[in-house]
């Protein structure tokens, strides 16, 4: 597995720290982007923003990895290094170390989204995650989904477990999601 990180181009910082992942780890017609963004930008108009360390709210953008709708129902849990350049950004101190997804389609047809994954804590104070998945096609919001509250314990690796459902019609191919992770002091 070839990864190809921009982060600086002849000493140039580039906007909004875009990670490019190789074809092969998506569908073949996905985009293979992640990217993170401050919540509220820090840098000035016409400036460019880099940074791995954010404040509260962190946002981010990655394509959905169950668009494929044969991949429902089948019990199999995404390939984790799909989203392993989260693990990078951080946020008041916490980083996303994995995610994984898998979805079933429900009798009313929605999907449920089941998600697990991992935070990890650097040293401070204990905390509390909330994460929200956005989905969209192209510019257009088709659905959205929350975790519960997520304990950060300080200096800890904590593993979590959510599910939610969006209308199955919601998930078309090249379907991103806009993460946005928000924490606060437990």
């Amino acid at each position: 597995m070839k990864l190809k990180f921009r982060r600086r181009m002849a000493g140039v910082l580039c906007p909004a720290a875009i990670v490019s992942v190789c074809a092969g780890l998506l569908p073949p017609d996905a985009s293979a982007q992640i990217q993170a963004t401050q919540g509220v930008p820090t840098a000035q108009p016409g400036e460019a923003q880099f940074q791995t360390e954010f404040h509260s709210p962190m946002v981010l953008s990655a394509p959905f990895p169950l668009t494929d709708r044969r991949q429902w129902g089948k019990g199999n849990w995404s390939d984790p290094s799909l989203f392993q350049q989260f693990f990078d950004y951080r946020c008041d101190g916490i980083a996303i170390s994995e995610l994984r997804m898998r979805g079933e389609l429900l009798d009313n047809g929605s999907l449920e989204v089941q998600v697990k994954g991992r935070i990890d804590a650097i040293k401070g104070h204990d905390k509390r995650v909330n994460l929200k998945f956005d989905f969209l096609n192209g510019n257009t919001l088709a659905a959205s989904g929350y975790s519960s509250k997520i304990k950060a314990p300080d200096e800890e690796v904590s593993s979590f477990h959510f599910r939610f459902t969006i209308p199955a019609g919601a998930v078309q191919d090249g379907t991103t999601m806009r993460i946005t992770f928000s924490d606060y002091d437990d």
